[in-house]
């Protein structure tokens, strides 16, 4: 993200501690889909859960005395799967501990990860490392095969019983446990995927019951006992996916409907702008079997919809977009905000189609009506993607620039507002416009756009796309700096004259990333020589 997240709307999605029974039972606390999790103040189901295998928690477990036998030895990789693992709960846990909290205000970075709480794949990836390692440790002794028989059929049995007790005399106790903490708006779908929950319960635990029976029968043959333990660890994976409910419009995404088509079409390579609540759709859609919604959502072009459509969106899909467009969204959906001055967002956007919805997202599982809600309103911009403005004015101040930008005796189509970017020396402070924009020719290319242009005064080209740390000019293959204009778009200085102006976004991340990429795989590839010379050793001594 371009701005961090605050602390105060981060730390709202942190993993309640009790949510780590997940690890065991991935459904506890909630199916697939938002308003579907009932584990507390996380409310989707994909920062709340994480599920490497009933059995590879099992096999992690016998990795402990191999990690301290490999510590007393100085190897570090198995130590290092643990503090993985421990580093994640940290994070996770988010405002339950004092640890994130001050990483967020004092380390910089950590407000763009968004929520504490989808650190919970950190400890997935290493308990699965870790199950690797101690399913070594339980085949090197046959007593660890029966220990470890005896502990699956243990866990196997409890979850029979749990599914036994829940349906029965515990239930309540049950209900307390999952509903703890929850939002009461949670409770009705509670009630309605409970039993979805429990039809989990039998399955799995008959599963993992399964493999600790076939594990003690298969004591004597590892490699037997190997093979059935790692069948099952992946069937009971398969069975927990199968309960994630994907989408049963299959081909959802492999083709577009006719109306999709025809938006498509009428656009060019003009946007479409979504309100904030209708573009928010698309994640309730999440984890639903129904048919309708899934049809709605395609016909609304909403956000998780439209991107494998070549439908560009003026808010909430693009991929450079700073949080920046909040502003312009707020402005745009205020009643108290003049027609005139929303038609302007409509011009600075590039927008052409603006879709609005009455159907708020908590009515969309139960939608009959495809069409339900939608209004399609036609403009057309006047401004256009790129155009070449003799006028310009710099601001230091970004509210400043935004009330002027806003205000009704501004003209986008002479002036653009221009800010200075760190770095960069602004353009001289104020110049007049002496003539209209005049929109060039332009065309997107692989990471990057590109216009041109044979005749033109001197000026800047204001290209309608979000600024973003990254993006690099060139104008006559020579380097010029890129300005942030008109609150959220971008500016190149020109001269008069033809023109070639190249932007490029070259994000100094991707090249750290890389480096640091291939210093980790350098970094294996050490510890990989060094341990294969160290297990060497003793047969050469001998």
């Amino acid at each position: 993200k371009a701005v961090p997240y605050d602390a105060a709307v981060a730390l709202t999605r942190s993993l309640p501690p009790r949510t780590l029974l997940g690890l065991l039972d991935p459904f506890l606390f909630g199916f697939p889909g938002i308003d579907r999790f009932w584990g507390g103040e996380v409310v989707e189901f994909a920062f709340g859960t994480f599920y490497p295998g009933g059995l590879a928690v099992l096999a992690a477990a016998f990795a402990v005395p191999a990690c301290v036998r490999a510590w007393r030895r100085g190897e570090a990789v198995p130590a290092f799967l643990w503090a993985g693992a421990l580093v994640g709960v940290l994070l996770a846990l988010g405002r339950h501990t004092p640890v994130y909290p001050w990483l967020h205000e004092h380390v910089a970075g950590f407000g763009r990860s968004r929520w504490p709480s989808a650190a919970g794949y950190l400890i997935a990836v290493h308990v699965a490392a870790l199950a690797g390692v101690g399913f070594g440790e339980v085949l090197a002794e046959r007593a660890r095969i029966r220990r470890a028989s005896f502990a699956a059929l243990a866990i196997g049995t409890l979850l029979l019983s749990a599914w036994a007790l829940a349906r029965g005399p515990a239930s309540d106790a049950f209900r307390a446990l999952q509903l703890a903490g929850a939002p009461p708006y949670q409770a009705a779908p509670y009630e309605a995927f409970r039993d979805a929950w429990l039809a989990t319960l039998p399955v799995r635990g008959a599963q993992i019951a399964a493999a600790g029976a076939l594990g003690l029968i298969l004591t004597n043959a590892p490699r037997r006992f190997a093979l059935v333990w790692i069948a099952i660890l992946v069937l009971d994976l398969f069975v927990a996916a199968g309960r994630f409910e994907a989408p049963a419009a299959r081909g959802f995404y492999d083709h577009a409907s006719e109306s999709v088509v025809a938006i498509r079409n009428e656009l060019g390579d003009r946007r479409m702008f979504t309100p904030r609540t209708t573009d928010q759709l698309g994640n309730f859609l999440y984890g639903t079997k129904e048919l309708t919604p899934f049809e709605w959502a395609r016909n609304a072009m909403l956000c998780n919809a439209n991107g494998p459509f070549g439908i560009n969106q003026a808010n909430g899909c693009e991929p450079l977009g700073p949080r920046r467009h909040e502003a312009f969204t707020q402005a745009f959906d205020s009643d108290e905000t003049p027609w005139e001055i929303k038609e302007r967002l409509f011009d600075l956007w590039d927008a052409a189609l603006l879709v609005t919805s009455s159907v708020r997202p908590l009515e969309v599982p139960t939608l009959r009506n495809p069409d339900q809600g939608i209004e399609l309103s036609r403009h057309e911009p006047r401004l256009g993607r790129a155009t070449l403005l003799s006028g310009w004015k710099t601001h230091t101040d970004s509210r400043t620039l935004l009330a002027e930008l806003l205000s009704p005796r501004h003209d986008p189509g002479r002036l653009t507002l221009l800010e200075p970017v760190p770095g960069r020396a602004p353009p001289p402070a104020t110049a007049q416009a002496t003539e209209p924009a005049l929109p060039v020719h332009w065309e997107a290319v692989p990471n990057g756009f590109r216009a041109a242009w044979m005749s033109g005064p001197a000026g800047v080209l204001r290209v309608l796309q979000s600024w973003a740390p990254g993006w690099e000019a060139t104008v006559n293959g020579e380097r010029t700096a890129v300005h942030r204009a008109d609150f959220l778009f971008m500016a190149v200085p020109v001269p008069r004259g033809p023109c070639e102006v190249e932007l490029t976004y070259r994000p100094a991340s991707l090249r750290r990333g890389v480096w640091l990429s291939l210093l980790g795989l350098v970094g294996i590839g050490g510890c990989l020589l060094i341990e294969r010379r160290t297990n060497s050793l003793p047969s050469k001594l001998e």
